[in-house]
């Protein structure tokens, strides 16, 4: 990280709140450009990005403050933990905004997320598990033009920007798609 982020992170992990609002300043912008990709198509009188990011904020902060979070070496490994926890944040509250209402005597197979589970607070072990389930699925990709292809639709990029970005055939992102995904269904497996 740079010598001011990796000192207000370190900071941050002691329980500094002018430390966390100079990180919260500093990443602010990233998180909310994460969480408007993710909430498309969501009414904003119901959920917004400052609720992803207050969410996803408060849950970094009390994992580092309680020590539960993976050693950051960088400022890349900040950006990857705000990315991770901010997708899978907005992600679930799309699915909790969409699922079917329950009415009695119907069944609703949508899938009940951890997050339901617990209230919206879950253990801050998980989202160290969330960070290295994530490690371990780039590191599966064993190749650069893979891993940049899933951080630009992280971003929000489409299929056709991608391309654009990397000079080649919208054939040949979707493929490269298909083969993302073939490599991280064992991710799926239980």
């Amino acid at each position: 990280m740079s010598d001011s982020v990796t000192r207000w992170w370190r900071e941050a992990k002691s329980g500094d709140d002018v430390a966390m609002a100079r990180v919260w300043n500093h990443c602010r912008g990233f998180v909310f450009s994460i969480a408007m990709a993710h909430l498309r198509g969501v009414s904003r009188a119901v959920c917004d990005e400052e609720d992803v990011i207050v969410s996803v904020f408060d849950t970094v902060f009390r994992g580092a403050v309680a020590g539960t979070l993976p050693e950051l070496h960088d400022r890349q490994d900040l950006k990857d933990l705000l990315a991770v926890v901010t997708i899978r944040k907005a992600i679930n509250r799309v699915r909790y905004l969409h699922r079917k209402k329950r009415f009695p005597g119907t069944v609703d197979s949508s899938p009940i997320t951890l997050e339901e589970l617990a209230g919206n607070i879950s253990p801050p072990d998980m989202h160290a598990i969330a960070v290295e389930t994530c490690r371990e699925m780039f590191d599966s990709l064993k190749d650069e033009t893979l891993v940049r292809v899933v951080v630009l639709r992280m971003e929000g990029y489409q299929n056709q920007e991608i391309a654009d970005q990397l000079n080649c055939a919208l054939r040949t992102v979707e493929r490269k798609l298909e083969r993302i995904r073939r490599i991280w269904r064992q991710f799926d497996q239980p």
